[in-house]
């Protein structure tokens, strides 16, 4: 016969039934470790500073000594009035007519000058002094002086090959000091370079002397409208354009007092193309400078 079970034992009893019967325990999250950073990218390396050394020295010298007497290809800036001025560039520009164009020249030549200065004992220093001696004589920049000095060509080159040409003079110049030969240069372009100072101290003086306010027409107002009706956009574009061309002659000539060769050099374009302008407009010079 079976006993009753006392109440510690039938609650131990029910307690192991329910631990049998009830499901295990979920397992515990499995928490996953932060992820790493990846590690942050080297920097890039900073290539060394190119070193100025006689093999670099000699690839510039070559290449100036190459592309001095290179005629063509060319590119020419030259205001032609005729057909006279159609000559091939060693004639416009018998020291200087090299490289593409006169800037590029000039500024061969310094490079030629500059690195015979600094390695006078260079390989291909005899090389260098043959190639200046050639460029350099009196009659080729007698020839430069009076290209520069012709109407309508006062303002080729400048400023930028005015500055390489008086950088270049400057070069010869200092060199000199401890070379004959390059100090008979710096003579030989002394006037040139003298022309060249003279006009770009005078064109930086009437840049601050022509400020945009004078040197524009005090308004330009074009209405939309004409005769009741909307302007075409092109329209309207060209009357703006008149207005402007007009209001600008009329104050450039009033500066110079109708000289238009100086209106001309202010404006940065050729006489020819500026007397047009005066011409389309109907502008009278004798008006302008009386008023």
């Amino acid at each position: 016969m079976n006993r009753p079970r006392t109440i510690p034992g039938l609650a131990a009893a029910l307690l192991l039934a329910a631990c049998e019967a009830a499901p295990p325990p979920p397992p515990a999250p499995v928490v996953s470790p932060p992820p790493v950073a990846a590690p942050a990218p080297a920097p890039p390396a900073v290539a060394p500073a190119l070193a100025f050394d006689d093999e670099r020295a000699s690839a510039f010298a070559r290449l100036s000594l190459e592309c001095i007497g290179r005629e063509y290809p060319n590119k020419p800036g030259d205001t032609l009035s005729g057909d006279p001025d159609v000559l091939p560039p060693r004639r416009l520009h018998p020291a200087f007519f090299g490289c593409f164009d006169w800037h590029s020249a000039v500024h061969g030549h310094w490079a030629l000058t500059r690195i015979l200065a600094t390695r006078p004992g260079h390989p291909l220093a005899g090389a260098i002094r043959a190639a200046l001696a050639n460029s350099f004589t009196p009659e080729k920049l007698a020839g430069e002086l009076a290209y520069f000095r012709s109407e309508g060509r006062e303002i080729f080159e400048r400023p930028y090959g005015w500055g390489w040409f008086l950088r270049l003079h400057a070069e010869l110049v200092h060199a000199g000091a401890v070379d004959p030969e390059l100090a008979a240069h710096a003579r030989t372009l002394e006037p040139l370079a003298r022309l060249f100072a003279e006009r770009i101290g005078r064109y930086l003086e009437r840049l601050s002397v022509l400020p945009l306010d004078q040197a524009l027409p005090s308004a330009i107002f074009v209405p939309a409208m004409a005769d009741g009706a909307p302007l075409r956009y092109s329209d309207a574009r060209d009357r703006a354009l008149d207005q402007f061309e007009r209001g600008y002659l009329e104050d450039l000539l009033r500066f110079t007092s109708g000289n238009v060769t100086k209106a001309a050099d202010l404006a940065g374009v050729s006489r020819r193309y500026l007397t047009r302008l005066i011409a389309k407009h109907q502008i009278d010079r004798q008006e302008i400078q009386e008023t």
